[in-house]
């Protein structure tokens, strides 16, 4: 791969102190010297994702992927996606389905960023606005449905069975890739519409010794990537909402 040692000593620093900015700044300068070496680039950041997965995929990957994307082709952005994610970051059963930038909306809260659809959940990286807060990325691990999802009195409930039920099936190391966690397990109400699809999920949760249930309505709608033509992206769109809804009928009987 084409890096000077300077280079490679520089970004290493940048990393070990975590400096996001910085880090990305230097990556993305050696992405631009690497783009016809594409899959040798992947294994160099898979190197920093597996010395700090966290600080890797959370603080940086929407930002560079951001980036990215004004330097390599749509393609060449969702390969990247599949190979990191399914060669250096999932284990076991889980694999990515799709990936695009998007958003991920549900009353009273937003998540506008990159999304990732496996077989098993949806998640997500970019900035979540809730009604009533300030926009910001959220805290590590936390399930994004939890946050905006019913009144004052049983967030917090609702909020704690999401976590603890996602984390009946996820270790904590599996639930601190990316930023925002949302179940997909037994979705119902699964309405395809031309520009996005739109499912619901069932929560069981305690309140006060008693056991309730809440539902829970999700949208998801795909954006266009950096560069890409309208004609293309109107074909991309239709495929991605195509695998979210097989994945979706699919996690009926999982």
């Amino acid at each position: 791969m084409n890096i000077e040692s300077t280079e490679l000593e520089e970004i290493k620093d940048f990393f070990k102190r975590t400096k996001a900015k910085k880090f990305i700044k230097s990556l993305i300068a050696i992405l631009e010297k690497n783009v016809s070496n594409l899959r040798e680039f992947y294994d160099f950041y898979g190197e920093f994702i597996k010395e700090n997965r966290n600080f890797a995929l959370n603080n940086c990957y929407h930002l560079f992927r951001t980036k990215a994307s004004k330097i390599i082709s749509v393609n060449d952005l969702l390969d990247m996606d599949d190979f990191i994610l399914n060669n250096l970051v999932f284990t076991g059963e889980e694999k990515l389905i799709t990936s695009f930038m998007g958003t991920f909306k549900r009353p009273k809260a937003k998540l506008v960023g990159h999304i990732f659809l496996t077989n098993f959940r949806f998640l997500g990286t970019g900035v979540l606005a809730e009604k009533g807060s300030t926009p910001g990325t959220g805290p590590k691990s936390l399930l994004a449905a939890g946050v905006a999802i019913a009144r004052a009195a049983s967030r917090d409930a609702i909020k704690n069975a999401l976590v603890k039920g996602m984390g009946q099936k996820f270790s904590e190391e599996m639930m601190s890739i990316f930023s925002y966690h949302f179940p997909i397990i037994d979705a119902f109400n699964i309405i395809k519409k031309k520009n996005h699809i739109s499912y619901s999920v069932k929560l069981e949760y305690q309140k006060r010794n008693k056991t309730k249930q809440k539902v829970l309505d999700f949208s998801v709608k795909p954006k266009k990537e950096k560069g890409e033509d309208k004609s293309s992206f109107i074909n991309r769109r239709k495929q991605i909402l195509n695998k979210i809804e097989s994945t979706l009928l699919k996690s009926q009987s999982v």
